[in-house]
């Protein structure tokens, strides 16, 4: 029962994922293929495809499939606590809305984005250079997080 409420949910995810797939120069139909449509999600976001790996094991994979919306709702400029929530928990409505959007479009892979802020964070600490902690701050607004949200 849970294997066929898991199947639907991705089919139907589908839908969604097929409305923005082409704001990102990636072609609709690839959102119903299996797997493929993951290896697209990734590309959009900027993950290794080896991440694949994660969608094998048992429960990491509700998990990360959670994370990878996540990441495909900020790489379209959606970076609120309820629009990741929707993404979630709705995918085929949040990316079908999103998708119909006009103003809504494709801002580049997210995941390289966060790892240049953090590196640049990590490196900007160490040194204890306050202009580039604050410098980038102002260039990624969108990783500033409160402790609650974070946690």
């Amino acid at each position: 029962m849970f294997f066929l409420f898991v199947l639907i949910y991705h089919f139907v995810a589908g839908f969604g994922l097929a409305q923005i797939f082409p704001k990102a120069d990636e072609a609709s139909w690839k959102a119903y293929v299996p797997v493929l449509n993951l290896l697209t999600a990734f590309k959009i976001v900027g993950r290794p495809t080896w991440h694949l790996v994660w969608f094998f094991l048992p429960i990491v994979n509700l998990f990360y499939w959670c994370y990878l919306l996540i990441e495909l709702a900020n790489s379209f400029g959606r970076f609120g606590f309820l629009e990741h929530l929707y993404a979630c928990i709705a995918p085929f409505a949040a990316f079908f809305q999103w998708g119909k959007d006009k103003e809504s479009r494709y801002l580049g892979p997210d995941y390289t984005k966060w790892v240049a802020y953090h590196d640049g964070m990590k490196s900007a600490l160490s040194t204890g250079d306050k202009a580039a902690q604050n410098r980038l701050i102002r260039e990624y607004p969108q990783y500033q997080k409160d402790t609650m949200r974070d946690w």
